[in-house]
């Protein structure tokens, strides 16, 4: 035995040295692979300016990662699945010449690509990524850093939620040494989050008393904080996908949707509406003529935005296909006009929130249907303005109204709303 130990010791070795060779480069791509599958990877950069994070995926053809990352930082990407094609582009869409498991320097601040191409077929991979070092400029936003809780933070910020076990995150939102707490919907949790997201509040303490100032719809990891401030807060911003995002301001009461951004474009917030486009046209990725897609209208879409020609959309109406944006030229789309409520109602009617006590907090919505984020709530037996009624495209009935005690306004279906009789 002990004579053929060294031979057993080659094989070993030999077996070893097989598993970490790569595959060959010209097996790979030379470059990105347009219209491939597109992630965004969140690092936590306040922890000794040093972020590690391991992805488990699966490729099947190309796939690739976004990540934030700025001059002075130094990354590293490994995989140990040697017959995959891994390469890094920087912001402009070069390719860095980069090692696997070797760290390299960041040239300049944005958004770099890390592309995985299977040129072999299907294959599950862990991505191994650690992000180091200072930035020469700090970071513009960070992301909200969410913690599972027990829900030691609902009995004293929101007793009333239906909240079980959520997501929380402390900010000092004010710059008062005091932190805000934003509570989210556990994603976790079967039947917490729907479709659209999960709900999450932000909370801040004036005189002794928890005030909601921010609500959405939306996942806990999409969140960020700006440095930038509006009336004293701190602008809070969604990274939708890797090309958009939803900034939020402070009024001076609670926070509204006040800009959409690209990497390259501010996008003018407008009234948004459901518009029918011309038959037969298609999407475009920018607003550009020369960046159109392969993708078509289905039906009818949302209209978000406008830059000069160009309508910033969302393919769904009534705006339920998050994450998903295209452009449109103005001149192919047709505004559908709302149906008012009939017979009309008075400005400033009285009414009082109702619906079925046990669910005690009735959500007041962005707009005039539940494809609309909820923006606060009010208790059974609040009593409110009435300012207007629509109908929306499924043709049910909701009241404009709004809260003295809240001092907002907002949407409420109609059966959870008893009229004053005039």
């Amino acid at each position: 035995m002990i004579k053929n130990l060294p031979l057993l010791v080659f094989i070993f070795l030999i077996g070893c040295n097989r598993t970490l060779d790569r595959i060959s480069d010209d097996k790979c791509p030379t470059g990105l692979i347009a219209e491939s599958e597109q992630k965004s990877i969140f690092l936590d950069e306040k922890v000794d300016n040093l972020a590690e994070k391991t992805i488990s995926d699966k490729v099947s053809s190309n796939i690739q990662f976004s990540l934030n990352a700025g001059k002075g930082q130094t990354l590293m990407v490994d995989t140990k699945v040697s017959d995959l094609c891994v390469s890094v582009y920087d912001p402009n869409k070069n390719k860095i010449s980069t090692t696997l498991g070797e760290k390299f320097n960041i040239p300049e601040d944005g958004d770099y690509l890390i592309q995985v191409n299977s040129p072999l077929g299907e294959r599950i991979f862990n991505l191994d990524l650690k992000l180091s070092g200072k930035r020469t400029n700090p970071k513009a936003f960070l992301p909200l850093q969410f913690k599972s809780e027990n829900n030691r933070y609902l009995q004293e910020v929101s007793p009333n939620s239906s909240f079980d076990q959520p997501l929380v995150a402390e900010v000092d939102l004010n710059n008062d040494g005091k932190n805000e707490i934003i509570i989210s919907a556990n994603p976790d949790k079967l039947g917490q989050c729907g479709n659209g997201g999960c709900s999450i509040v932000a909370y801040t303490k004036k005189e002794s008393q928890w005030q909601d100032i921010f609500s959405t719809l939306s996942l806990p990891k999409l969140l960020g904080v700006k440095n930038s401030s509006k009336n004293g807060f701190k602008e809070i911003i969604e990274t939708v996908n890797t090309n958009v995002q939803r900034i939020y301001s402070f009024n001076g009461s609670n926070y509204v949707l006040s800009s959409y951004q690209d990497r390259r474009w501010q996008i003018p917030i407008i009234q948004g509406y459901t518009a029918t486009p011309d038959e037969g046209v298609s999407f475009y990725t920018e607003p550009s003529p020369n960046s159109i897609s392969k993708e078509t209208p289905r039906e009818n879409v949302y209209v978000l935005g406008q830059t000069g020609e160009w309508m910033l959309v969302n393919p769904c109406p009534a705006r339920v296909c998050e994450g998903t944006f295209y452009y449109l030229p103005s001149s192919k789309l047709k505004q559908i006009e709302n149906t008012e409520i009939s017979p009309a109602i008075s400005s400033n009617t009285d009414a009082t929130i109702s619906g079925d006590p046990r669910d005690y907090l009735k959500n007041i919505r962005s707009g005039y249907s539940t494809d609309y984020p909820p923006i606060f709530k009010l208790p059974i037996g609040s009593r409110v303005k009435v300012i207007e009624g629509k109908r929306n495209s499924d043709n049910y009935l909701w009241y404009r109204i709004y809260s003295p005690d809240k001092q907002r306004e907002g949407w409420i279906a109609s059966q959870l709303i008893t009229l004053d009789p005039r």
